[in-house]
């Protein structure tokens, strides 16, 4: 979260001005969806507080909550998922190293929601998967075994994270993706 030039929020910036260089800046802000997983969920949830042009945010694997900009608490998932403007995703694994009440937490915000809200935040546990299957080659040592295959991660991970941004972007069928979430889910 270094504010600098080498930080992160700069990084992602150069990252978007050359691939505008190739695509003659057809790429907008409103566009791109910013993820992040673990430590990684807390600069990406860092960026889009501070740039909240962005079309939305998933944090992959970010164990706490908090909306703490001033370093004095945590920085994570939303406390409050109905004061956070953007669409957001919440996706973890059932054998996380640290327990998944937050996820528990955000869901049950959810019961109060609209259709059109709970479109827009989605928490999704996938059972089987642990902390480092969101980082495939690289295990961390306190994390649990994963219960799953690399391609059944890589798959169950791709394909909430594709049906999540296609709730976003395209106009589709609400009850077919969630008849796809509780038939993802019953297959593992």
């Amino acid at each position: 979260m270094d504010p600098t030039s080498f930080g992160l929020d700069s990084a992602i910036l150069r990252i978007i001005n050359s691939i505008n260089l190739t695509t003659q800046g057809t790429l907008k802000s409103q566009q791109i969806f910013i993820f992040g997983h673990s430590l990684g969920g807390a600069g990406a949830r860092h960026f889009i507080d501070t740039h909240p042009d962005f079309a939305g945010l998933g944090l992959l694997g970010t164990q706490y909550i908090g909306d703490h900009e001033d370093f004095k608490g945590t920085l994570g998932y939303p406390e409050d998922l109905s004061s956070f403007a953007l669409p957001f995703l919440a996706l973890t694994g059932e054998l996380d190293s640290i327990p998944f009440t937050h996820a528990a937490r955000m869901f049950a915000q959810r019961e109060n929601f609209d259709e059109k809200s709970k479109i827009g935040k989605v928490v999704v546990v996938i059972p089987k998967m642990d902390h480092s299957d969101f980082c495939q080659g690289f295990h961390v040592k306190v994390d649990i075994v994963t219960e799953m295959t690399r391609e059944e991660a890589v798959t169950a991970i791709g394909e909430v994270i594709g049906s999540w941004i296609d709730l976003q972007v395209l106009d589709v069928n609400v009850n077919h993706f969630f008849a796809f979430a509780i038939i993802f889910f019953l297959q593992i």
